[in-house]
C-alpha cells in the first residue's frame, strides 16, 4: 500500500467528530457578560456621582463593580485617605442606599 493512501486511511480512523468552529456563542456570552456589567456600573456610577462630594469624586474614578465589591482607583495616597474617611464617616452608608445594587464594600486601591 502507498504510504499517502496508507496516512489517509489513519487520518480517516483518528479523525475528530466536526467540531463547531464558530464564535457566536461566545460572542453572545462576551455580550451579555458586558451587558451585565454596563447595568450595574451604570447603577454604582450614578449613585456615586450623586452622593461622593465634588472635591473627592475628581480624585477618584470607579474601577469596577464585582460580587458586591466597589473597586475605586485614587491618584495618590493622600487622595485614598480623604476617600477613605470619607467613607469611614457614614459616605459608604449613603452610597449603599443610593444604589440600586448590592454593595457589601468599598476598596480603595491606588494607581
Amino acid at each position: 500500500m502507498h504510504p499517502q493512501a496508507r496516512l489517509n486511511l489513519i487520518r480517516a480512523y483518528r479523525a475528530v467528530g466536526g467540531r463547531d468552529a464558530g464564535i457566536a456563542d461566545a460572542i453572545a456570552r462576551e455580550r451579555d457578560r458586558l451587558e451585565r456589567a454596563a447595568r450595574d456600573d451604570g447603577t454604582i456610577a450614578s449613585a456615586w456621582d450623586r452622593v461622593v462630594p465634588e472635591h473627592l469624586r475628581g480624585r477618584a474614578a470607579i474601577v469596577s463593580m464585582r460580587a458586591g465589591v466597589l473597586t475605586v482607583r485614587c491618584r495618590s495616597a493622600s487622595d485614598r485617605f480623604a476617600l477613605d474617611r470619607w467613607l469611614r464617616g457614614g459616605g459608604e452608608k449613603a452610597l449603599r442606599a443610593a444604589a440600586r445594587v448590592a454593595l457589601k464594600r468599598v476598596r480603595l486601591v491606588l494607581r
